[in-house]
């Protein structure tokens, strides 16, 4: 994480692991980190990625909760909201 410049908190650091065991697609951890992008738009920004992948249709509610759980973790350090 040091050779992107990224000194993340405990709460950055978590969700970071959660998505790199997910997958990790930089494009997808950039847009958590993204200041100018709000949190619909940083999902939307990371949602690009998986729907490209073949088995959207039937992965793609699961991928869209997971990811937005992730970026609430990484932006805003809570541990109990879910979507």
């Amino acid at each position: 994480m040091n050779i992107r410049g990224i000194i993340p908190s405990q709460h950055e650091f978590d969700a970071l692991v959660i998505q790199s065991y997910n997958g990790a697609y930089s494009d997808v951890m950039d847009a958590f980190g993204d200041k100018s992008l709000d949190d619909d738009q940083a999902l939307e920004k990371a949602l690009q990625t998986y729907r490209e992948f073949k088995t959207w249709d039937i992965h793609g509610d699961g991928w869209t909760n997971r990811i937005n759980n992730t970026i609430n973790l990484y932006r805003h350090g809570d541990y109990t909201k879910l979507y």
